[in-house]
């Protein structure tokens, strides 16, 4: 069982992607990958947060986050797919 779950949800974020990785590293950084787990729950965005998300996974490996595609658009809809 994961010791943390963390849940963002994003529209539109691009241009805070990288300090939110970066952020997310610093702070896990004491903990080990299997205790922890973060998802991305993308509301349907139209500038490149998809992309530097992907793109930014080799680099943010060891945060191991997943991402999920929330075509619903809703912030509480995306949190209880996290939830699940």
């Amino acid at each position: 069982m994961k010791l943390i779950s963390i849940i963002c949800p994003v529209l539109n974020e691009g241009e805070f992607t990288e300090d939110t990785l970066y952020n997310l590293e610093k702070a896990l950084s004491g903990f080990y990958s299997k205790d922890f787990e973060i998802f991305f729950l993308d509301g349907g965005s139209i500038d490149d947060t998809l992309e530097k998300l992907i793109a930014l996974k080799t680099q943010y490996k060891n945060l191991n986050y997943k991402i999920i595609h929330n075509r619903n658009k809703f912030v509480s809809f995306a949190l209880n797919q996290g939830i699940k």
